[in-house]
This record gives structure tokens, sequence and C-alpha cells, in this order.
């Protein structure tokens, strides 16, 4: 499995705020041990995330 991430974050006042991607790929191939025929299954994944968070005093 191959990964990938990026970041960003910044402030604008008290309010700060951050976002991000992540791509993951993943790719398996074996025999299927009853039949012994070959298999495999590929795919790739997106996450996302956001926060926004404002400090309180």
């Amino acid at each position: 499995m191959q990964a990938a991430y990026g970041n960003y974050a910044n402030s604008i006042g008290r309010p700060t705020y951050q976002g991000g991607l992540r791509v993951e790929q993943t790719n398996t191939h074996g025999p299927h041990l009853p039949t012994s025929q070959q298999v495999g299954r590929s795919y790739r994944n997106l996450f996302s995330n956001a926060i926004l968070a404002c400090e309180v005093s």
C-alpha cells in the first residue's frame, strides 16, 4: 500500500482552519488457495479532512 498526504493550516485572527487530503493506493495479488487461481485487487481511495477552530477565553 502506498499513501501520500498534504495538509494546509492558517489563521485569520482568532479562528484557525486546517484542511488536508490523503490518497492511498492498494494492490493485492496472490493465489486463491482452494483453486490455485490467481486473484488480485487494486483500488485507490481519497480521504479529506477539515477543521475550523476558534479559541474561547
